[in-house]
């Protein structure tokens, strides 16, 4: 006897590729498992998120763009600033009190030259981008004018300015 007989008679209920009635109520557990899976997940990593007390939006995006300078952040573009708590210059002051080897002979005139070369150029970049070669170069170029041109600032002072705009 044939497949197809024993169709006709009722013993076997015909199956195939497109007719599986034993699997349709499968799909519906396996799509609810999944579910539940992807719902367990999505708690699991909330958990870790509020655990792991992350900062809040403006935080992040001021960390993800910006420029470490020695320890503190220096922000570009939009996220500059020169004065306030996170400022340039308060960064420059407390650079001073940490590397006072590498900042021992900067006058308050020095600290300000140097941050009005920095400023100039981090204000013109976009938000998070940070110094070019070319950008460096040129406040380099900058830096040893007015030593050896205008003598504004000391040679000493000018190879330190150099060093810490390696550093941006």
């Amino acid at each position: 006897m044939t497949s197809i007989a024993n169709v006709n008679r009722g013993a076997v209920s015909a199956t195939s590729s497109i007719n599986r009635p034993a699997q349709d109520s499968s799909g519906q557990k396996s799509d609810d498992l999944r579910y539940a899976y992807v719902q367990r997940m999505i708690k699991a990593r909330k958990e870790k998120e509020k655990n792991s007390k992350q900062p809040t939006t403006k935080e992040t995006v001021q960390k993800k763009f910006a420029i470490k300078l020695g320890a503190q952040q220096l922000g570009t573009g939009t996220l500059f600033r020169r004065s306030g708590p996170r400022g340039l210059d308060r960064t420059l002051l407390k650079m001073k009190r940490k590397f006072r080897s590498t900042f021992s002979s900067f006058q308050p005139k020095d600290l300000k030259f140097l941050g009005d070369i920095i400023e100039r150029h981090a204000r013109n970049l976009p938000t998070g981008v940070g110094f070019s070669r070319l950008a460096k170069k040129e406040m380099k170029r900058i830096v040893y004018e007015a030593a050896r041109k205008k003598y504004e600032i000391s040679q000493v002072d000018a190879e330190r300015m150099r060093s810490i705009i390696d550093t941006l």
